[in-house]
């Protein structure tokens, strides 16, 4: 006898030609963590605007760990934040995240990621991205992104100009694909 999984997104997964993309779940999360233990930026520099890194490491755990439940525990239809954990040849090499408010009115998508320091400078952040990116599009049926690097994130660790989400990203029915940059921060 088969159960049947109760949360909406078990069975979700998103491909890419080196990576496969699947929500993350408790296992996972203990994979993630390790991850963020090893390392995801140098210590001088912080690319998030939330320095959630720089903390010691058993915090670090606890933090990542309860920030991905209450995601979680907080999606609805309507409004969601989806934290997929992204592998290469079986290997967890980094958070993907799309999240949406008010999704049915608005069809607008932002997205996020993180890579482990191992597995940067290859091409995963930009594949992440154009995954997520494309099942927006075209399963959810989403109008506008906005994605792109913060403004601390150093020039070569920024893929939102590689996934074509720069200033003149690709139209998709009559919507442009954004970084924050095309819609007007800087």
């Amino acid at each position: 006898m088969s159960i049947e999984n109760p949360w909406p997104l078990g069975d979700l997964v998103l491909t890419s030609p080196r990576l496969e993309l699947r929500p993350d779940d408790d296992e996972g999360l203990r994979e993630l963590v390790e991850l963020a233990r090893q390392g995801i930026h140098p210590p001088e520099r912080m690319p998030f605007t939330t320095p959630w890194t720089d903390v010691p490491p058993h915090e670090l755990g606890v933090n990542t760990v309860r920030f991905h439940w209450r995601q979680r525990a907080e999606v609805t239809p309507t409004t969601w934040t989806i934290n997929l954990l992204a592998r290469s040849n079986g290997t967890l090499v980094g958070v993907q995240q799309l999240a949406a408010a008010n999704f049915p009115v608005v069809r607008t998508v932002v997205s996020g990621s993180w890579l482990g320091r191992h597995h940067q400078g290859r091409g995963l952040g930009t594949e992440m991205r154009a995954a997520v990116l494309s099942f927006a599009f075209d399963h959810l049926g989403a109008r506008l992104a906005r994605t792109g690097p913060s403004r601390t994130t150093p020039p070569r660790w920024r893929s939102a100009g590689a996934s074509g989400t720069g200033r003149t990203g690709p139209r998709r029915s009559s919507a442009v694909v954004s970084s924050p940059r095309s819609a007007g921060s800087s």
